[in-house]
Protein backbone atom coordinates (compact mmCIF):
# COMPACT_ATOMS: atom_id res chain seq x y z
CA UNK A 1 0.00 0.00 0.00
CA UNK A 2 1.12 3.59 -0.85
CA UNK A 3 -0.80 5.36 1.82
CA UNK A 4 0.47 6.55 4.71
CA UNK A 5 -1.01 6.82 8.07
CA UNK A 6 -2.23 10.22 7.75
CA UNK A 7 -3.21 10.32 4.30
CA UNK A 8 -6.71 11.11 3.51
CA UNK A 9 -9.02 7.99 2.06
CA UNK A 10 -9.55 7.75 -1.62
CA UNK A 11 -12.26 10.01 -3.05
CA UNK A 12 -15.73 8.50 -3.70
CA UNK A 13 -15.50 6.17 -6.72
CA UNK A 14 -18.14 8.23 -9.62
CA UNK A 15 -19.92 4.94 -10.77
CA UNK A 16 -21.78 6.51 -13.95
CA UNK A 17 -18.27 8.19 -14.74
CA UNK A 18 -16.17 4.37 -14.77
CA UNK A 19 -19.04 3.17 -16.63
CA UNK A 20 -18.76 5.54 -19.18
CA UNK A 21 -15.22 5.09 -19.94
CA UNK A 22 -15.32 1.76 -20.11
CA UNK A 23 -18.13 2.22 -23.04
CA UNK A 24 -16.13 4.91 -24.84
CA UNK A 25 -12.78 3.19 -24.36
CA UNK A 26 -15.02 -0.14 -25.71
CA UNK A 27 -16.21 1.88 -29.15
CA UNK A 28 -12.95 2.80 -29.73
CA UNK A 29 -11.00 0.16 -29.16
CA UNK A 30 -13.72 -1.90 -30.72
CA UNK A 31 -13.73 0.82 -34.11
CA UNK A 32 -9.74 -0.43 -34.03
CA UNK A 33 -10.18 -4.28 -34.06
CA UNK A 34 -13.37 -3.89 -36.78
CA UNK A 35 -11.27 -1.37 -38.64
CA UNK A 36 -7.81 -3.72 -38.59
CA UNK A 37 -10.39 -6.08 -40.05
CA UNK A 38 -11.59 -4.81 -42.56
CA UNK A 39 -8.51 -3.66 -43.73
CA UNK A 40 -6.98 -7.50 -43.90
CA UNK A 41 -9.96 -8.16 -45.72
CA UNK A 42 -12.40 -9.96 -43.10
CA UNK A 43 -15.30 -7.69 -43.34
CA UNK A 44 -17.36 -10.99 -41.91
CA UNK A 45 -14.83 -10.73 -38.75
CA UNK A 46 -15.65 -7.27 -38.54
CA UNK A 47 -19.01 -7.62 -38.22
CA UNK A 48 -18.73 -9.93 -35.74
CA UNK A 49 -16.35 -8.14 -33.69
CA UNK A 50 -19.23 -5.45 -34.12
CA UNK A 51 -21.71 -7.74 -32.87
CA UNK A 52 -20.01 -8.91 -29.60
CA UNK A 53 -19.59 -5.32 -28.82
CA UNK A 54 -22.75 -4.80 -28.50
CA UNK A 55 -23.20 -8.03 -26.85
CA UNK A 56 -21.11 -7.38 -24.20
CA UNK A 57 -21.55 -3.70 -24.00
CA UNK A 58 -25.16 -4.27 -22.54
CA UNK A 59 -24.38 -6.82 -20.35
CA UNK A 60 -22.38 -4.85 -18.86
CA UNK A 61 -24.60 -2.12 -18.15
CA UNK A 62 -26.86 -4.83 -16.84
CA UNK A 63 -24.06 -6.31 -14.86
CA UNK A 64 -22.97 -2.34 -13.46
CA UNK A 65 -26.62 -1.24 -12.58
CA UNK A 66 -27.13 -4.97 -10.87
CA UNK A 67 -24.23 -4.58 -8.65
CA UNK A 68 -24.59 -1.10 -7.87
CA UNK A 69 -28.17 -1.34 -6.59
CA UNK A 70 -26.41 -4.74 -4.72
CA UNK A 71 -24.40 -2.33 -3.20
CA UNK A 72 -25.97 0.79 -2.68
CA UNK A 73 -28.82 -1.74 -0.63
CA UNK A 74 -26.15 -3.46 1.21
CA UNK A 75 -24.71 0.05 2.41
CA UNK A 76 -28.39 1.41 3.33
CA UNK A 77 -28.94 -2.40 5.72
CA UNK A 78 -25.89 -1.16 7.74
CA UNK A 79 -26.42 2.36 8.07
CA UNK A 80 -29.55 1.21 9.05
CA UNK A 81 -28.43 -1.36 11.70
CA UNK A 82 -26.03 1.21 13.12
CA UNK A 83 -29.48 3.72 13.89
CA UNK A 84 -31.25 0.99 15.14
CA UNK A 85 -28.72 0.17 17.66
CA UNK A 86 -27.54 3.46 18.65
CA UNK A 87 -23.79 2.80 17.40
CA UNK A 88 -21.59 5.30 15.09
CA UNK A 89 -21.10 5.50 11.38
CA UNK A 90 -18.60 3.63 11.27
CA UNK A 91 -18.80 0.74 14.07
CA UNK A 92 -18.12 -2.64 12.75
CA UNK A 93 -21.22 -4.84 12.69
CA UNK A 94 -21.25 -8.91 11.94
CA UNK A 95 -23.07 -10.60 9.00
CA UNK A 96 -26.02 -11.45 11.50
CA UNK A 97 -26.90 -8.16 12.67
CA UNK A 98 -27.60 -6.68 8.57
CA UNK A 99 -30.35 -7.69 7.64
CA UNK A 100 -32.30 -7.55 4.07
CA UNK A 101 -28.83 -8.17 2.12
CA UNK A 102 -29.15 -8.69 -1.56
CA UNK A 103 -29.18 -12.11 -2.26
CA UNK A 104 -28.30 -11.98 -5.89
CA UNK A 105 -26.72 -9.84 -8.15
CA UNK A 106 -28.31 -10.22 -11.62
CA UNK A 107 -31.48 -11.90 -12.37
CA UNK A 108 -31.97 -15.93 -14.19
CA UNK A 109 -34.05 -13.95 -16.73
CA UNK A 110 -30.96 -11.44 -17.79
CA UNK A 111 -28.61 -14.69 -18.17
CA UNK A 112 -31.26 -16.67 -19.74
CA UNK A 113 -31.56 -13.55 -22.03
CA UNK A 114 -27.98 -12.81 -22.78
CA UNK A 115 -27.26 -17.01 -22.88
CA UNK A 116 -30.15 -16.82 -25.90
CA UNK A 117 -28.77 -13.87 -27.51
CA UNK A 118 -25.17 -15.38 -27.80
CA UNK A 119 -26.64 -18.47 -28.84
CA UNK A 120 -28.01 -16.84 -31.72
CA UNK A 121 -25.39 -14.38 -32.83
CA UNK A 122 -22.94 -17.42 -32.85
CA UNK A 123 -25.42 -19.10 -34.87
CA UNK A 124 -26.30 -16.18 -37.83
CA UNK A 125 -23.02 -14.26 -37.49
CA UNK A 126 -20.36 -14.23 -40.50
CA UNK A 127 -17.55 -15.18 -38.29
CA UNK A 128 -18.21 -16.50 -34.47
CA UNK A 129 -14.92 -16.10 -33.64
CA UNK A 130 -15.36 -12.53 -33.64
CA UNK A 131 -17.81 -12.40 -31.03
CA UNK A 132 -15.01 -13.75 -28.77
CA UNK A 133 -12.72 -11.19 -29.72
CA UNK A 134 -15.93 -8.17 -29.26
CA UNK A 135 -16.15 -9.44 -25.58
CA UNK A 136 -12.93 -9.59 -25.03
CA UNK A 137 -12.64 -6.12 -26.00
CA UNK A 138 -15.24 -5.04 -23.74
CA UNK A 139 -13.45 -6.60 -20.74
CA UNK A 140 -9.89 -5.11 -21.62
CA UNK A 141 -11.68 -1.79 -22.29
CA UNK A 142 -13.28 -1.80 -18.91
CA UNK A 143 -10.41 -3.24 -17.11
CA UNK A 144 -8.50 -0.48 -18.88
CA UNK A 145 -10.49 2.16 -17.77
CA UNK A 146 -10.90 0.75 -13.44
CA UNK A 147 -6.97 1.31 -13.91
CA UNK A 148 -7.01 5.06 -15.27
CA UNK A 149 -10.23 5.19 -12.47
CA UNK A 150 -7.99 4.08 -9.67
CA UNK A 151 -5.03 5.68 -10.21
CA UNK A 152 -6.47 8.78 -10.74
CA UNK A 153 -8.67 8.81 -7.26
CA UNK A 154 -6.35 7.71 -5.28
CA UNK A 155 -3.39 10.55 -6.63
CA UNK A 156 -5.78 13.29 -6.73
CA UNK A 157 -8.37 12.64 -3.95
CA UNK A 158 -10.78 13.72 -6.14
CA UNK A 159 -12.96 11.66 -8.04
CA UNK A 160 -11.95 11.57 -12.41
CA UNK A 161 -14.78 13.07 -14.32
Amino acid sequence: MSGTAGSEPPAELDRGALVRDSLRASALLGALACGLAVLFGAPQLAISIALGLALAAVNFLLLARGLAAALDGTRASAAQARSDRGLEADAELTADSVGDRPRRVGSPLRLALMLAALAALAWLAPAPEGLAIGVAVVLIAASLAAIVHNKRRRSSGTPPG
